[in-house]
């Protein structure tokens, strides 16, 4: 079929794209893509229609979306379209920007008179031919009638499989039952290709399930019939599931063989994304399994990989997950340099949902290491980014994100307002422990305006929620402001004890430690055990920071709690340390006010998401 964008002819056929003097070679998905954008009539064609007609329902990542969509604009490129011929359409998908026309290739134009040398010899052996091809045509009529009758035909057009997947993506189960009817029905004689998807689709859909042991035997079958057809793809994405599925039960050796398998044969028929796929999933076993040198190595790998192939997606994509893995390991100086990497790649791909997902990385990194201000920039990028595409993916990690850096710059009544926002936002989706981190940061609001009774309330109720959800996210950070608060309301034996559960926590931050020290020192200062609170006072000194303002205000005023009014020097000499404390918590909030605008859009449309959430409940 050829198409005319602009002055530009496109022939598209199986496994090319031809354009003047180029033909390039692509994948069936690309192919499948392509075709798809072509014959769309300009309309917009959002990311749940992509993954139907190109991935026929196998359940890949947004990234691997992107990235078919960001090959076929290095195609259309390639071939002399403008650059903007494919454009996002935030929040909705993608769509071509110029007409496309079909076009009637014209055979005369491209037909070349013979040749008048020989003619005679050409005419003399025309019966001979004639015989030959007659023959030829004879036998391969005969040979095809004989294959079709041994195989049969296709019996599910695209719109079925079309169908078969969007049943399974609104319930599994229902998916399911309607795969196994189909594979049931007695009359109905499936091709080899029918069975390798329905088999694929049932084992996802079991895999979904839990139902273990079936989805094995179903993606098994999958790839017995896809390797029937010497459907390299097809067996590669069945490998891959499988990998997956041996993560869910533990079995790393059969999870890596697959993951290899998936690999070479990506590579042998040239799929360089999903290679590059199955790169970024080995790395992750190796991460997961501890060999952490391995994992660095396959992540510059599949860097490399991408790079050679002109693949950026998959290049940010390999290089944001080898910065998590710095951070893993505490490098997080290699982890700032490769996030801000992957970010300019991000901005160059000029895809909403990624280039906030690559500030909100860069905005825990900043934090990490202890540039408040900076991690407060980053977030408002995020959700300034995030909230542009109008999706609510990865909205919810956002916000909480934003709540703790308002806390962290002191901008209470801010923080007030959208906290109480977030907590109906987190309880209208029923997000795991979203009340936990809501109480945890209610409680620290409390307790930096020295409400500590509240606080203490507030942060009893996250401990406890935490702990009957098994919710151990912030785990170290709740302990240690309610050890602080039972400290600071008298409770000093829960007070002991919950600080020493704190330092027995092996990912317990400096900061963290700290509280925990400066709640035994009030609390046994209070029972008047010298030697410990000589103890724990003196390492609350050696640690106290002003920019941790909080607790070294809390140690300030608790210094000055013990003087006598007779030590007038020593009193004077911390009233002005808390005073300049105090200054710099004031400093800090006005530095770092939140974008009015921006404030506006968070109550705007998280009011609206919470509206539409109820409704939809009834």
């Amino acid at each position: 079929m050829q198409y005319q964008i602009n002055q530009t002819i496109i022939s598209l056929s199986e496994g090319h794209i031809e354009c003047s003097d180029k033909n390039i070679s692509i994948n069936d998905k690309t192919e499948l893509a392509m075709a798809l954008f072509l014959n769309s009539e300009n309309a917009i064609i959002s990311k749940d229609h992509l993954l139907e007609s190109v991935w026929m329902g196998v359940i890949v990542s947004d990234a691997s979306i992107f990235k078919q969509v960001q090959i076929l604009r290095s195609l259309f490129i390639e071939i002399g379209l403008p650059e903007d011929t494919i454009e996002n359409v935030y929040g909705k998908g993608y769509r071509l920007k110029y007409a496309v026309e079909q076009v009637t290739e014209d055979k005369s134009d491209n037909q070349t008179p013979a040749s008048t040398v020989n003619k005679d010899t050409k005419k003399n052996n025309r019966p001979m031919l004639y015989g030959i091809i007659s023959v030829v045509l004879i036998t391969a009529v005969s040979l095809y009638f004989w294959f079709n009758q041994q195989q049969p035909f296709d019996k599910l057009k695209k719109e079925q499989k079309t169908s078969i997947i969007k049943l399974s993506k609104n319930n599994w189960q229902d998916g399911l039952d309607n795969i196994n009817n189909l594979l049931a029905n007695p009359q109905t004689t499936y091709s080899t290709a029918d069975l390798a998807f329905l088999y694929h689709q049932k084992g996802q859909a079991e895999q979904n399930l839990q139902l273990i042991d079936e989805s094995l035997v179903s993606l098994n079958q999958s790839l017995d019939y896809y390797q029937l057809q010497n459907d390299q793809d097809g067996m590669g994405d069945a490998h891959l599931l499988l990998a997956r599925l041996y993560d869910y039960i533990d079995n790393p050796e059969k999870q890596l063989n697959h993951i290899k398998t998936a690999t070479d044969l990506f590579k042998a028929v040239g799929n360089h994304s999903a290679e590059i796929d199955a790169y970024l999933e080995l790395a992750y076993l190796e991460k997961k399994s501890g060999k952490m040198d391995a994992s660095i190595k396959t992540y510059e790998t599949a860097i490399e990989r991408a790079k050679a192939v002109e693949d950026k997606t998959g290049e940010m994509i390999a290089i944001n997950n080898l910065a998590a893995t710095y951070l893993i390991i505490n490098n997080t100086e290699k982890a700032t340099e490769l996030a801000e990497q992957g970010l300019a790649i991000n901005l160059t791909l000029d895809n909403g949902q990624n280039i906030a997902n690559s500030y909100s990385f860069l905005s825990q990194l900043a934090l990490q290491n202890g540039d408040t201000s900076k991690a407060f920039k980053m977030i408002e990028q995020a959700l300034k980014y995030q909230l542009q595409t109008e999706s609510h993916k990865n909205l919810s990690p956002k916000l909480m994100g934003l709540n703790y850096l308002l806390l962290e710059t002191h901008q209470y009544q801010v923080t007030n307002e959208i906290l109480s926002l977030t907590d109906a936002y987190a309880k209208s989706l029923n997000i795991k422990g979203g009340s936990a981190i809501i109480d945890l940061y209610q409680g620290m609001l409390l307790a930096y305006q020295n409400d500590w009774q509240g606080a203490q309330t507030e942060l009893a109720s996250a401990w406890e929620t935490a702990t009957k959800k098994n919710f151990n996210y912030k785990k170290p950070l709740t302990m240690s402001f309610l050890a602080v608060s039972y400290a600071q309301t008298a409770n000093h034996l829960k007070s002991i004890e919950l600080a020493n559960q704190v330092l027995a926590e092996k990912r317990k931050s400096p900061r963290e430690a700290q509280l925990a020290h400066l709640a035994l020192a009030i609390s046994f200062t209070a029972l008047e055990n010298n030697e410990l609170s000589q103890k724990w006072s003196s390492l609350v000194a050696e640690n106290s920071r002003i920019d941790w303002p909080v607790e070294h205000l809390i140690w300030l005023r608790f210094k000055l709690s013990t003087l006598s009014n007779s030590e007038i020097i020593a009193r004077n000499q911390l009233q002005q340390q808390i005073a300049e404390t105090e200054s710099y918590i004031t400093a800090l909030a006005q530095n770092n006010q939140i974008d009015s605008n921006l404030l506006e859009q968070i109550k705007t449309q998280v009011s609206q998401l919470i509206a539409q959430k109820n409704e939809s409940l009834g």
